[in-house]
């Protein structure tokens, strides 16, 4: 910018008047200037423009960021809200987990006491069906016995014990309610079968002489050479004979027993037996041990099973040393083998 001074002569006094000053600007300088001015009003104009839109986008923001964080201030609510709903689900699975382990150890438990008296009531009913196998064993042998004794009836009646109507019991699905009630139907059944056994206790015992007197042994080992019957002659002749008893091979001496306890009725010679020995057994019950050689018992005389009552021999009706051994019931002649036991060897 050009500018234009009058300058003032250093030579005049200064108090003499001085001219006023004038300023002259150019056209250019002016419009410079202008331009300036212009230049810097549409800066600030746009710099008030931008510094609005600024304020407004920061109020947007602002109002944004207000409401993102209400969304996260109602997300952190919802947080915490689930957050408290976790640990009452996690409170609650830890209870419901304890409330399973403590039914689970009850379970355990229980399964076990029902196992062990499972297993007791098992063993204990195995154990009592094993007794009253016994008990039946033992009193179907007594029963035997008795039974066979032609004379002693009414064993069967005493020793009958209807189980089929005992073990008549109900079904249930438990198994240990079925096996307890097997369990008491085996005690009724123990208790019916021993007084039953009782029974039988009591009628041998009652017939316990009886038994001792029954003949039931054989008088001497030997083969068996005539049996009870009709049989030919030995002494020749044509035609057959009754054999009353059984001739049992045996040489002379040897010892001849009691087949069963009694009194000595007849000791010595009797006709065609030769030297003989009665024994009465009672109850009609006799035994006749004939062709002796000797006899080592007086007429009275009380005897036992298996005593020595006589030597064999070949005395009397004989062919040769034998014993002729001979049953009587009420004074008729009977088949020896019913009473004997076991064949001799």
């Amino acid at each position: 910018m050009r500018r234009s001074f009058e300058t003032a002569d250093p030579l005049i006094p200064k108090s003499a008047p001085v001219k006023k000053k004038s300023i002259r600007i150019s056209y250019d300088a002016l419009r410079i200037v202008v331009s300036l001015i212009l230049t810097a009003f549409l800066i600030m104009g746009m710099s008030l423009f931008r510094i609005n839109q600024y304020k407004s986008a920061e109020s947007l923001t602002e109002q944004e960021l207000a409401e993102l964080q209400r969304e996260c201030d109602a997300l952190l609510e919802q947080t915490r809200e689930l957050q408290d709903e976790l640990s009452y689900v996690e409170n609650k699975n830890k209870s419901s987990q304890s409330i399973l382990n403590a039914q689970a150890e009850d379970l355990t438990e229980r399964t076990t006491t029902y196992q062990q008296k499972l297993d007791t009531f098992t063993q204990m009913t195995a154990e009592l069906q094993d007794k009253l196998d016994e008990l039946a064993k033992a009193k179907q042998g007594i029963l035997d016995k008795l039974n066979e004794i032609p004379y002693i009836d009414g064993f069967d009646e005493i020793a009958s014990t209807d189980t089929a109507a005992i073990m008549n019991m109900g079904y249930s699905t438990d198994p240990l309610v079925n096996l307890q009630a097997r369990f008491e139907a085996l005690l009724e059944m123990a208790e019916v079968e021993q007084a039953s056994y009782d029974k039988l206790v009591t009628a041998y015992a009652s017939a316990e002489t009886t038994l001792n007197n029954y003949p039931t042994i054989w008088p001497v080992k030997g083969a068996v050479t005539s049996t009870y019957g009709n049989r030919t002659n030995p002494m020749g002749g044509t035609g057959s004979e009754f054999h009353s008893g059984l001739d049992i091979k045996a040489s002379t001496g040897t010892p001849v027993s009691c087949t069963g306890g009694g009194v000595v009725k007849h000791a010595g010679e009797y006709g065609s037996y030769g030297i003989l020995v009665i024994v009465d057994h009672g109850n009609g019950i006799e035994t006749y041990y004939a062709h002796n050689s000797d006899v080592k018992v007086s007429v009275g005389q009380i005897v036992e099973r298996g005593q020595l009552v006589s030597l064999s021999g070949n005395t009397g009706r004989s062919t040769g040393p034998h014993v002729h051994y001979e049953v009587r019931l009420n004074g008729t002649a009977v088949n020896p083998a019913k009473y004997v036991s076991l064949m001799p060897s």
